[in-house]
């Protein structure tokens, strides 16, 4: 969540000094730059979280996708909030 923020601030960031019309170079480059890094690290922290669903919530993950609208990130989400809808009284 903190990275989304962050990213989310950084491009707004980027769009401001577009927005500018003679943006910083220094200033566009390092936001750039930065909005680079969280990308990968965003990608790589749902790799991660990805691979620990597959092992154990396989069929969860697959059966929430099958549902029109919902993808990986979705389903992914649903899964971590929901502790694998473990927290739900039946």
């Amino acid at each position: 969540d903190s990275f989304l923020k962050k990213r989310t601030a950084t491009k707004n960031k980027l769009h401001g000094e577009e927005v500018l019309g003679i943006p910083s170079k220094w200033v566009y480059r390092s936001l750039k730059r930065d909005r680079k890094h969280l990308d990968k690290e965003l990608l790589g922290i749902e790799k991660q979280l990805l691979s620990l669903v597959k092992q154990d919530q396989q069929a969860q993950l697959t059966l929430l996708q099958s549902i029109p609208g919902i993808g990986m990130k979705t389903a992914l989400f649903l899964i971590v909030v929901t502790d694998g809808f473990n927290k739900f009284e039946t």
